[in-house]
């Protein structure tokens, strides 16, 4: 599958692809999730998650312009997956998460253009400084996919709390505007995934 930049675009969440995130949490494989580092056990009811997710959307609805935290990564108009941003400091960071729906879409490279886009959206968005990424020393892919974009790990942290297993081990990294631009300069090498 040869995909081209283009085709990767973002809009920002609404309440009809709350269904597949829905199913990526609650219907993945169990190891898939684990390897995420998350603890099945913390994870809320189902009808608790949708929920919370609505109420996001609907705390956004008349906001213009939008300050949406979560955007829906599509290709060629296909929602795939989510890019979100919590514990935002307007004006300062916000921490940045990532997740494929789909199997059949994760390890195509679209990580390494839809990253770059969602930076750019939020970094406008909030008015950041800086986007933190915590990725669990286990999500082997989501790493080597960090890697190939060219953000370098600062330190090894350790994860408590949400939905994740108290300690896990991750690697913390940290997107300034200037590494952004950085990266959108280096991207214009890779124009076919």
């Amino acid at each position: 599958m040869e995909i081209h930049p283009s085709q990767i675009t973002l809009r920002d969440f609404c309440e009809h692809d709350i269904t597949h995130v829905v199913e990526y949490w609650y219907r993945s494989p169990r190891n898939f999730i684990e390897s995420r580092g998350v603890d099945i056990a913390k994870l809320p009811p189902e009808e608790k998650f949708f929920d919370a997710h609505r109420a996001v959307i609907e705390r956004n609805k008349d906001a213009n312009p939008s300050k949406m935290t979560s955007l829906t990564l599509e290709l060629s108009g296909k929602p795939i997956g989510l890019h979100l941003v919590n514990a935002v400091e307007e004006g300062k960071k916000a921490d940045f998460h990532a997740h494929i729906w789909f199997e059949e879409y994760r390890g195509k490279g679209i990580a390494f253009h839809s990253y770059l886009k969602a930076f750019q959206v939020f970094f406008d968005r909030f008015s950041l400084q800086e986007i933190h990424l915590n990725t669990p020393i286990s999500n082997v892919a989501g790493n080597r996919a960090i890697d190939k974009i060219g953000i370098p790990v600062i330190d090894k942290v350790e994860l408590h709390g949400t939905i994740l297993r108290d300690g896990t081990l991750a690697n913390h990294r940290i997107v300034t505007r200037e590494l952004l631009n950085k990266m959108l300069h280096n991207s214009r090498d890779h124009q076919t995934i």
